[in-house]
């Protein structure tokens, strides 16, 4: 069971180059962050037209989201290992232009 899960919400800011977007992300960019020390796992969603109350914020810039889970004693650790290969994971020069995901993590209680 994973000790932590870091949830990412991104998107593409054209939707002309959503498919390679994602592309970059599923295939590249989430195998990259799980060969990391400490997490384990990732999976992404899109954001579903069902929800339980609709609500014009809901969405608004963050179409997609990557569910990470973490595994180790250490989570500042994994996050500054995370934060400082970053900036070798670098997208395609059309993704350079969409904006930088918004990540949060969360402990098990």
């Amino acid at each position: 069971m994973p000790r932590a899960v870091l949830l990412a919400l991104s998107d593409a800011v054209d939707e002309s180059n959503a498919a390679e977007f994602n592309r970059w992300w599923s295939d590249i960019h989430l195998p990259e962050i799980v060969e990391l020390p400490g997490f384990v796992s990732g999976r992404r969603f899109k954001l579903s037209s069902a929800q339980v109350k609709p609500d014009d914020r809901v969405g608004a810039g963050q179409r997609f989201l990557a569910v990470i889970e973490l595994d180790c004693d250490d989570l500042e650790g994994a996050m500054k290992t995370l934060a400082e290969s970053v900036s070798g994971f670098q997208p395609t020069d059309t993704l350079q232009r969409d904006p930088p995901p918004i990540g949060v993590l969360f402990e098990e209680i």
